[in-house]
């Protein structure tokens, strides 16, 4: 992976900015597209260099399992999941329009995934995100119509989201600080149909995590000790 990233590092230094590159990791079979920016580039070395994405590892998963990927970016986890459970329903939800184009066009070399223009938040409303990458892109923020570096966007509650799923086998969710506001809220029912779980949290301090940690285990999961991500919360039900 470190050969691929050096290559893409050295193509993008003499290509446009936002221009497409291609490139195919070694996990996956088909190539895949990324643009020319910072955002996309740490974007595959996080999905296949540290695969911070990944279920846990004690889980044991069905060949015909549901995976939902909320924060699907451009779609390399997904692509990343199709290939690790082929036989699987994936479907990812990608708050920002341009993101969601390269998802789509990514993930359209796989016959199993289905990606939305969508982001989720605790319930039904219209918020703003940030594409500032000096920080975490693709934050959500209240509305604030005066700064023209900010997308106005509507967002599904959770509920509505998972609506047309019984059961979910697998949840990964990296949305930039939204899943604090997702997992404080009182409505959190959707969960119990959750078998395995990814969670991504954007916080300041490890410790902060405990109270999301004893939210999972009241709820019946096991958290994996050991994550690739130091704020991270892992777990599957026994």
């Amino acid at each position: 992976m470190l050969p691929d990233v050096i290559k893409i590092l050295f193509h993008s230094y003499f290509s446009s900015q936002n221009k497409l590159i291609k490139v195919k990791p070694k996990s996956l079979s088909k190539h895949i597209s990324i643009r020319n920016n910072r955002i996309d580039v740490r974007t595959l070395i996080d999905s296949f260099l540290f695969t911070y994405h990944l279920p846990p590892q004690a889980s044991s998963f069905k060949q015909n399992m549901v995976i939902v990927d909320i924060g699907a970016n451009i779609g390399l986890t997904c692509c990343h999941f199709s290939e690790l459970y082929p036989n699987s329903q994936i479907l990812g939800f990608e708050l920002d329009k341009e993101n969601s184009e390269v998802a789509i066009k990514n993930s359209n070399q796989y016959s199993n995934i289905r990606v939305k223009n969508q982001g989720v938040w605790d319930k039904e409303i219209t918020l703003c995100y940030s594409l500032d990458d000096e920080n975490d892109a693709y934050r959500i923020i209240p509305l604030d119509t005066k700064n023209s570096d900010l997308k106005a966007v509507k967002l599904l509650s959770m509920n509505k989201a998972l609506l047309e799923f019984d059961t979910i086998d697998f949840l990964k969710m990296d949305i930039e600080g939204a899943e604090v506001v997702i997992f404080e809220s009182k409505d959190i029912e959707w969960l119990d149909k959750v078998n395995s779980i990814n969670i991504e949290f954007h916080l300041e301090h490890p410790q902060e995590l405990d109270r999301f940690e004893l939210l999972f285990k009241n709820k019946g999961y096991t958290i994996q000790e050991k994550n690739p991500h130091w704020c991270s919360i892992i777990g599957h039900r026994n």
